[in-house]
């Protein structure tokens, strides 16, 4: 027996059925749709990268001075922690508290001068050391500005610097 097959278009052998105008457009719009999602993601990635240069930018600030050892060498950077501050002038008629600008702060180990800074016009200080135990004194370099005038009595503070933490640590003078 001979079997005669009639010849067809191509896609007219295939065992699918051929897609329906609805179907199609259903594709078309998913495809939209997961575009559309694709570049809310990446719209929001960049925002998260910009969002996060310029935290590091502003919470970065002004480098600090060069932390030395006791010998005048430079720490390595990875050793060295940030010892922040203010250094505050406390009393007076109203028991006001504000910041001492232009005093020196001296940072000592033992009895052996670390390093300094000098404190801004909001009275802030900043230094690098490595970690450990150190204290904190106050120079008298700024007498508040009256002739004669005694500064503010500050007394030596203690503080713990941790490896690869800010440590904080506010100094209060108080007015004689």
């Amino acid at each position: 027996m001979v079997v005669i097959r009639e010849r067809t278009p191509a896609n007219a052998s295939s065992t699918m059925p051929a897609p329906v105008e609805g179907e199609v457009l259903f594709k078309e719009a998913r495809r939209r749709e997961r575009r559309r999602r694709m570049t809310i993601v990446a719209a929001l990635l960049g925002v998260v990268l910009i969002s996060a240069v310029v935290v590091a930018l502003v919470v970065g600030g002004t480098p600090a001075r060069k932390a030395t050892t006791g010998t005048g060498q430079p720490l390595p950077p990875a050793v060295a922690s940030t010892l922040t501050g203010r250094v505050l002038e406390i009393g007076g008629p109203a028991g006001l508290e504000r910041p001492w600008k232009g005093t020196t702060v001296t940072v000592t180990r033992g009895n052996q001068r670390v390093t300094s800074a000098v404190t801004d016009s909001d009275g802030k200080f900043t230094v690098r050391v490595p970690p450990g135990e150190y204290n904190l004194s106050v120079v008298e370099s700024n007498l508040s500005g009256v002739a004669g005038a005694q500064g503010p009595s500050c007394k030596t503070t203690k503080v713990h610097v941790t490896a690869g933490v800010a440590t904080l640590h506010d100094l209060a003078c108080q007015l004689r």
